[in-house]
């Protein structure tokens, strides 16, 4: 199996929409957007993370969480299906100081409470149909809704919720914001309102992976895109993205990205089309 990449953000808005006519199996990559697949029309596709591998058929939602290494493998290209992402931090800077803000926390809350596949009713499949063609203001409309079907009785009863999550967003957005300074569970714990227990349970339930595995994640990432396009010192870089030791930062790059940040560096060419998706 080849290194994860680093899928990057591709809208200018803090959310984008990809409607898909043919399938392609894709490579592990990961990304910080929450990412939401529809399959209209799929004789089957199974999702692979880390941990396991989903048989999926038509009808059914794929929610991926940020940082999630995962992938597609689509045993018939004949597939009908539309794909949403969406940057917790864009949508938050985008309404800050409206009157819409609450509303977009409660949002981005209520899509990391998902489980990993949902199953989707008449209501859901009329907006899934409809969100590619509409405009802008009416997509944002339509995303928004998603939230009371979500939480909606019907469906709640045939989704096993996982641990209370519905302070998560804020802690996103605070690793995102802090990523440079020495981030602890006990800071965490503190934003969130729970126990050190439980803030390493939510990390595992919902990304799949622990508190030190997920803020490296996002460290890295900083400091992939220094490196494309800074010429700060290597040490500088590591030390303004977390990264205390140069040493320890220079083999977490090469162990998630294949290539040791130097020879990163050196190659940007073959650094934006390997990790720049």
């Amino acid at each position: 199996m080849s290194l994860p990449y680093y899928e990057k953000f591709m809208s200018d808005e803090p959310f984008f929409i990809w409607k898909r006519e043919k399938a392609e199996s894709s490579v592990p990559h990961f990304h910080r957007f929450i990412e939401l697949v529809f399959f209209e029309q799929c004789p089957e596709v199974f999702l692979c993370t880390d941990e396991k591998k989903i048989h999926i058929k038509s009808n059914k939602i794929i929610v991926v969480q940020p940082y999630i290494t995962h992938w597609y493998q689509f045993p018939d290209v004949n597939c009908k299906y539309i794909v949403i992402g969406l940057d917790p931090i864009g949508l938050s800077s985008f309404f800050k100081n409206s009157s819409l803000s609450a509303k977009i926390e409660n949002f981005i809350n209520c899509i990391i409470d998902l489980p990993a596949v949902l199953p989707i009713d008449e209501r859901l499949l009329e907006i899934f149909r409809d969100i590619g063609t509409q405009s802008v203001l009416s997509r944002i409309g339509s995303i928004f809704s998603l939230e009371r079907l979500f939480t909606a009785d019907k469906l709640s009863a045939k989704i096993s919720k996982p641990l209370n999550a519905n302070r998560f967003a804020s802690v996103i957005m605070y690793i995102e914001e802090n990523y440079h300074r020495k981030i602890s569970l006990d800071n965490i714990a503190d934003i969130s309102g729970l126990s050190r227990f439980h803030v390493s349970r939510l990390f595992r339930k919902i990304f799949r992976m622990n508190f030190t595995h997920y803020i490296t994640k996002v460290r890295l990432e900083h400091t992939r895109r220094f490196l494309l396009h800074t010429t700060q010192r290597m040490s500088d870089i590591a030390d303004s993205c977390g990264f205390r030791d140069a040493g320890y930062f220079s083999h977490a790059f090469k162990k998630y990205y294949g290539i040791s940040p130097q020879v990163f560096r050196s190659n940007k060419t073959h650094s934006k089309s390997k990790i720049s998706h």
